[in-house]
């Protein structure tokens, strides 16, 4: 099942970051006051929206389909064909830059940088694509489900599920230091977000009708009210842990609610937010290279400083950044998935 409600959610958490990004910009670009303050930096919260989706879709689409190894296989296959092309392409792009015109970029990545960055491994440093960092983190959660498809039989993926949250858990907190990249993804408590998301599409089913929209609700003003307390300096930052409680339950709350809202007919989604969130994943990759570009534009026309400055320079960024993703969607992203399907056999089901 294809679920609308989950491409829209997925807008909503490309454009949280989008505007968590876009707030240094204006700062750098303009001057005078930033209409984008404390509360778009909280709009990060995008990141723990699109880990939940992500267990959750990828749970609803292997759940009742082949197990073994051979399902692992095609299983990881699938899903690095969803993701790696596209990241690729963009992180060469990265390289090139570096190669062919060095001071335009603050970074110089080394040879092991670049092929750990393209193999998605854990290193100390961010990827060379910066926002690649979270799909290190996927990237561990499909090679833990592809041993979970390999070797754990389905009437025990709950438990299986429920040890491997428990070991995150008892483990992060022990973790010294001087622990390496590895270990820190393996324990991060990020991985739990992933586990919630693949609890909820197990069990969404079994929600009441009554209770959708109560629980989507709930999830939404969770998510909201932490970034209003803590952009309000009501609450200190949220260190992980905390972070990971309120905006990641907060997401598992409001993506559980909202698919059995729309199983139950409680929902009808705006195309434009839908068509969206199929080039989200476009819009997440592609959008600091476009507003790094309209922002360097604006600058050389002046900037600007009054709030109507402000707001033209929101809103095309805004504008370009979405238009760019369309553009990426339409001529990198879809192709290489109709290649994939027809030399592959590689489904392009939904990313979260």
């Amino acid at each position: 099942m294809r679920f609308q409600s989950l491409q829209v959610l997925r807008a909503v958490a490309a454009l949280g970051i989008v505007l968590f990004h876009l707030q240094p910009y204006e700062v750098k670009y303009l001057s005078g006051t930033a209409l984008l303050g404390a509360f778009s930096r909280q709009a990060d919260v995008g990141v723990d929206l699109f880990f939940v989706l992500s267990g959750f879709i990828v749970t609803t689409v292997t759940v009742g389909k082949h197990t073994g190894l051979h399902a692992a296989r095609e299983f990881l296959l699938k899903r690095a064909w969803r993701i790696l092309p596209s990241y690729w392409i963009l992180t060469l792009a990265i390289v090139g830059l570096a190669v062919v015109a060095p001071s335009a970029l603050s970074i110089k990545p080394s040879a092991q940088e670049i092929v750990a960055s393209l193999l998605l491994v854990p290193q100390d440093r961010l990827p060379v694509l910066p926002v690649g960092w979270t799909l290190v983190h996927e990237a561990y959660f499909y090679v833990v489900s592809a041993a979970a498809i390999a070797f754990v039989p389905e009437r025990f993926l709950t438990s299986w599920l429920a040890i491997w949250a428990a070991v995150v858990a008892i483990v992060s907190p022990l973790l010294p230091e001087s622990a390496g990249p590895f270990a820190r993804l393996a324990f991060s408590p990020l991985t739990l977000e992933f586990i919630g998301g693949a609890v909820a599409a197990i069990y969404w089913r079994a929600l009441p009708k009554k209770a959708a929209l109560w629980l989507a609700s709930s999830g939404a003003a969770v998510l909201i009210a932490g970034m209003v307390l803590v952009a309000g300096g009501h609450i200190a930052p949220l260190q992980q842990w905390p972070h990971v409680a309120i905006h990641g339950g907060g997401s598992i709350l409001l993506i559980a609610g909202a698919a059995r809202m729309e199983s139950a007919g409680m929902l009808r989604m705006p195309s434009f937010m839908v068509k969206l969130g199929d080039s989200s994943y476009s819009l997440y990759l592609t959008h600091l290279f476009v507003m790094s570009a309209v922002g360097k534009i604006f600058f050389k026309l002046g900037g600007g400083s009054t709030p109507l400055h402000h707001v033209a320079f929101i809103v095309v960024m805004l504008t370009a950044a979405y238009a760019g993703s369309l553009v990426f969607h339409k001529a990198i992203e879809q192709p290489t998935h109709r290649f994939g399907r027809r030399n592959h056999g590689a489904v392009g089901f939904q990313r979260g």
